[in-house]
């Protein structure tokens, strides 16, 4: 059995700088063309020269034009007609830009983010591998300048067996490494010790594992709601997630491995584990509302429904009130408090109420909370006091519906434009204008209250100002 993980070296290495010469060309600049002219078709340098002089006087082009043609005349009639021909200028390139690292523990070179096996040093390809592309380079020589390489401490994917250590450097491909080296090239930091230590396995199980170092396990315990699981593993409850902490032995080392489980049914044990923890610690408080209300979500309703009335004995919560509201119009209808359904009542719509009617109807019910349950879910007195409402606000709708028909349709309205206007007059017309359009339909969006106000004010204008003016409306007639 092999276990995969992520583990931290420092590993020791010798760095190369690569040397390389070739030959190959440029374009050639104008300058560099026109001397090469000159070499191609003066007789001799004392001609070559007098027109250099010539073309440039004393200027400084002067010795930059004698220099180059110094350079020019020493190539070959190839080289020159190559200048001439297809502006390439030869020159010879030092590339300094190629460097390795060697690693001994591993016998491996790691190049341009390559790794190949042994020395690269002593490799004969490897002139082939940095040499330009290009058929008209021409490899010279090819050398090394070393030095011992930065030791830096870097994560690296291992594979431990009973047999052996292999780490991938980076390519894929895993190198074997001694014991003996791995634990010199390995950094614990120290010695693992942590009161939040799970309990330790021997079980290789699938999964992201890592090998458990001092600086990890100092961390343990700094989230305050971390805690153990019946199983003995380390848990933090995260908003949105249980991280789960494992740690096995093996090959002599420590490893960990960290699991992260949503909220889901899936994984309901684990949430009322989880839930069980906050409530035991009292640090329910502290954690998130709405990721509580996710975790009650998927444990079974019994056991969330403790926990709404844990809370909500304790403190209003709008948003718990409501999850437990979710709970009783679920089905759990038994085993609620009284000081809790007040609490998820004081909460929640009164279109809610019928729900929490049902499971306790002495819940300080007004009769304005009756009017959306079912008579035949009211108990006797409850009900007689829902009709006696009813009726009253009936009642009182057809009288301010009479009262303001009578007054809108009796012709008192056309006849006010004949009588001099006054106080009273005016108070008549501001008020039949403002009643012409009244919309009946809003009476029955009000409540009791509203409509013995409206009552009242109508009644006041139909038997006082009103009246007055149609007698002398009727006065007008007369004569």
């Amino acid at each position: 059995m092999e276990i995969r993980a992520k583990v931290a070296l420092s590993l020791p290495n010798k760095f190369y700088k690569v040397v390389l010469k070739y030959d190959t060309f440029e374009k050639a600049t104008y300058d560099s063309y026109l001397v090469a002219s000159i070499v191609a078709n003066a007789k001799n340098e004392k001609d070559a020269m007098e027109y250099i002089d010539e073309i440039t006087g004393n200027g400084s082009l002067n010795p930059h034009f004698k220099k180059l043609y110094e350079e020019i005349s020493k190539m070959t009639k190839e080289q020159v007609e190559g200048i001439l021909k297809d502006s390439l200028y030869p020159i010879t390139v030092v590339d300094k830009s190629h460097h390795f690292k060697y690693y001994e523990m591993f016998d491996a070179t790691r190049m341009d983010n390559k790794v190949f096996p042994g020395n690269l040093d002593s490799n004969p390809n490897l002139a082939n591998m940095l040499m330009p592309k290009d058929r008209e380079a021409k490899f010279l020589s090819l050398e090394f300048e070393t030095e011992d390489g930065t030791v830096k401490k870097d994560n690296y994917n291992a594979i431990f067996s009973e047999k052996e250590i292999k780490v991938d450097l980076d390519d894929g491909q895993y190198y074997p490494i001694s014991k003996e080296n791995f634990l010199s090239v390995f950094d614990n930091e120290g010695e693992v010790t942590s009161e939040w230590m799970p309990k330790v396995g021997y079980e290789i199980t699938a999964g992201n594992w890592n090998v458990l170092t001092k600086g990890v396990a100092d961390t343990w315990g700094k989230d305050r709601l971390t805690y153990k699981t019946e199983e003995g593993n380390l848990a933090v409850l995260l908003n949105d997630c249980i991280k789960e902490t494992e740690v096995i032995t093996a090959y002599d080392l420590l490893f960990y491995k960290e699991t992260r489980y949503n909220f889901s049914t899936q994984n309901q044990k684990k949430c009322l584990e989880a839930v069980r923890f906050l409530k035991d610690s009292k640090m329910i408080n502290e954690y998130k509302t709405r990721s509580l209300i996710v975790l009650l979500s998927v444990i079974p309703d019994i056991y969330a429904q403790q926990i709404v009335q844990y809370i909500l004995t304790r403190k209003n919560s709008k948003e718990i009130a409501e999850f437990g509201l979710m709970l009783i119009k679920g089905g759990l209808e038994k085993g609620w408090e009284k000081e809790v359904l007040l609490s998820i009542k004081n909460s929640v719509p009164q279109r809610e109420y019928k729900y929490l009617y049902k499971i306790n109807s002495d819940l300080n019910f007004e009769v304005t909370d009756l009017l959306d349950i079912d008579d035949a879910d009211l108990a006797e007195a409850d009900k007689m006091r829902k009709r006696a409402y009813v009726a009253e606000r009936d009642n009182l709708i057809k009288e301010i519906k009479f009262m303001i028909g009578d007054m809108t349709t009796s012709g008192v309205r056309q006849k006010l434009k004949s009588l001099q206007k006054d106080s009273v007059v005016n108070s008549v017309k501001k008020f039949l204008n403002e009643y012409q359009g009244h919309n009946e339909g809003e009476l029955e969006n009000m409540s009791l209250e509203e409509i013995k106000k409206e009552y009242e004010t109508i009644k006041a204008m139909y038997n006082g100002n009103y009246a007055k003016v149609k007698e002398r409306c009727n006065k007008m007639e007369d004569k």
